[in-house]
């Protein structure tokens, strides 16, 4: 991914003096501290959040947040986290070749993450 990836690349030459690199998940963390610009966060509960996701990523979108914490209701959870397993497995069946931003799962306790590493299959 790159930061005005969706510019043709003698847009990008025209706007800057040094053009965005690429990164991916596995660059450096040094580079991904400096890479991730500015992050949306998106709650769990959003139900065609597989679309908003890869929309967003279309858009320029190089990071995103899926919130389980505090843009969501207490009582909302557990169908957030049901949602969030359902859209993952929906990207997961996509387009291997689409681009998609880092994604980060921001939890309300730590003991969802061992079961929400189980449930995605991790």
């Amino acid at each position: 991914m790159k930061h005005f990836g969706y510019l043709a690349p003698e847009e990008r030459e025209a706007l800057f003096h040094r053009a965005p690199r690429e990164f991916t998940a596995a660059s450096p963390a040094r580079t991904l501290a400096t890479a991730l610009g500015a992050t949306l966060y998106s709650p769990a509960t959003r139900p065609r959040l597989a679309d908003d996701i890869v929309r967003q990523a279309g858009r320029g979108v190089v990071s995103m947040v899926l919130c389980l914490e505090d843009s969501i209701d207490d009582a909302d959870v557990p169908g957030a986290e049901e949602n969030l397993v359902r859209q993952f497995a929906d990207l997961a069946g996509r387009d291997a070749d689409a681009s998609l931003p880092l994604l980060f799962i921001r939890v309300r306790t730590p003991r969802q993450i061992p079961d929400l590493t189980r449930r995605l299959g991790r």
